[in-house]
């Protein structure tokens, strides 16, 4: 297990290194997430950490010095690799919110979460099942897993549920988010299309939306304002609703 230590995660911190960390090859499976605000994590028992941000980075370095983990001459910034000891201690001294902010950081970051990758499969690799019988099981139980975690958003009647992470993702993959010029660059464009497996949602950049518009919709400036929400009480599914047409009668 891969631990993911921060200090003052919301939920969009934790949805944007988990998003780092799955296009380098890690499953969610993988990841534990903490934050050392609200939680006092058991590094003894951590052989794979990877911490974000000066205040997390040293934190964790006083807690491992403390329990004789690691030399007291250890240096604030260092990373550790011991492949016999099974440890791993990589740190990145950029918040998760300072990571968009430059081609450099998002450089920087990239480059540590590959060699993280990397050295986290030569301490543990992937182990194999070569019994018919153990992935008839496994096959089951992900079965049973899909049907019994009922975290899939999905869509009744005429409301929507869309999670929070896909959206980002999105939103991440169609529009440079930190460009100071984004709300005129988008201006030229009539709508642009987030797509999520409940389906495609329609981000408007002004509030100049159709009136015949079938789909599911909303402003630029609506869909902000309702991240940053989710993100302070830390939710990770949003619902839409369309308004009946009579209504408005």
């Amino acid at each position: 297990m891969l631990n993911i230590i921060g200090y003052e995660f919301n939920q969009l911190d934790k949805d944007t290194i988990k998003m780092i960390f799955s296009h380098a090859g890690m499953d969610k499976e993988e990841i534990h997430v903490v934050d050392f605000k609200h939680e006092e994590p058991d590094l003894d028992t951590m052989d794979a950490i990877f911490a974000v941000g000066k205040v997390a980075i040293r934190m964790v370095v006083r807690s491992l010095v403390k329990s004789g983990k690691i030399g007291s001459s250890t240096f604030v910034g260092n990373d550790m690799y011991n492949k016999e000891a099974g440890f791993l201690f990589i740190n990145v001294g950029v918040n998760i919110s300072e990571i968009m902010t430059s081609q450099e950081n998002k450089d920087f970051v990239w480059e540590k979460v590959q060699s993280t990758v990397k050295y986290y499969r030569e301490i543990f690799p992937f182990k194999e099942i070569n019994d018919t019988d153990e992935i008839a099981k496994l096959d089951a139980a992900l079965v049973e897993e899909d049907i019994d975690n009922q975290d899939v958003p999905i869509t009744v009647g005429d409301n929507v549920t869309y999670s929070v992470g896909e959206i980002l993702q999105s939103l991440y993959d169609r529009v440079n988010i930190t460009d100071p010029g984004l709300t005129k660059t988008l201006s030229k464009y009539e709508k642009f299309i987030l797509h999520t497996t409940t389906g495609d949602l329609s981000v408007y950049p002004t509030t100049r939306i159709p009136v015949d518009e079938e789909g599911f919709f909303i402003s630029l400036k609506d869909l902000v304002i309702l991240l940053k929400f989710s993100t302070i009480i830390n939710t990770e599914f949003i619902t839409l609703s369309k308004e009946d047409a009579s209504s408005s009668d």
